[in-house]
């Protein structure tokens, strides 16, 4: 039931209106790089694409990213934190803090975006306790931006490795097979070939070489998974 709620807000109408934003957004982002040698494909692009997405959707300041980066991390990235420094950084409530403000900013003065969408809902006739619109923003952020960017990184780490399909991209749009990419459901490093593409802990990569770029799934042959 719950999940039937949010439908209308990532109807197919409603996502389109995001994608002069995104397509601004990534182009920006190649901007930024745009005559460098080589950078971290990971952190320079394909993090930032749904992170700031995702901050637009809820209707926050783009400045604020950060702060939903860092939780991320904190989250996905910080398992070798100690138990403790985990508990502190639980108990400092960055993000509770500043997601309750930010409902309290919408309920003061609605906005046509997802967090004024959820305060707006109801659920068996009653409208969601605040707990549950956060708890469901927490959602959104960990399991829509860490599968996103795992899956912008996996389609450049197939087409640093395939060239043929960088260049039917390149030549005009197309929808490249389905076949060419299916993905195990095991959690891997995967790596990437190419002159432009560094990792945080790798440095640099010389043509051809094959480094750690970015988590994403296992990608293997349509024989291996089915």
């Amino acid at each position: 039931m719950a999940r039937r709620l949010l439908l209308p807000a990532f109807s197919a109408k409603r996502i389109a209106t995001f994608e002069p934003f995104t397509r601004e957004l990534c182009e920006e982002l190649l901007d930024a790089v745009d005559g460098k040698t080589e950078f971290d494909a990971a952190i320079d692009y394909a993090q930032d694409i749904p992170l700031r997405v995702i901050v637009r959707m809820l209707g926050f300041p783009q400045e604020d990213a950060d702060i939903f980066r860092r939780f991320i991390r904190m989250v996905l990235e910080d398992v070798d934190a100690t138990a403790e420094d985990r508990q502190a950084v639980q108990e400092e409530g960055e993000v509770d803090a500043y997601m309750d403000a930010r409902i309290a900013e919408h309920r003061a003065d609605p906005q046509d975006d997802l967090t004024s969408f959820l305060l707006d809902a109801e659920l068996d006739g009653n409208k969601l306790d605040p707990d549950h619109v956060r708890g469901t923003m927490v959602l959104l952020m960990i399991a829509g931006i860490d599968t996103t960017w795992s899956a912008i990184g996996a389609s450049l780490w197939h087409l640093a490795q395939h060239p043929k399909d960088r260049q039917r991209l390149a030549t005009g749009p197309v929808l490249l097979d389905i076949e060419t990419r299916r993905c195990s459901p095991t959690p891997t490093r995967c790596f990437s070939t190419g002159p432009r593409i560094a990792t945080p802990h790798s440095g640099s990569a010389s043509t051809g070489a094959s480094v750690p770029t970015w988590p994403a799934w296992n990608c293997a042959s349509p024989s291996k998974n089915g």
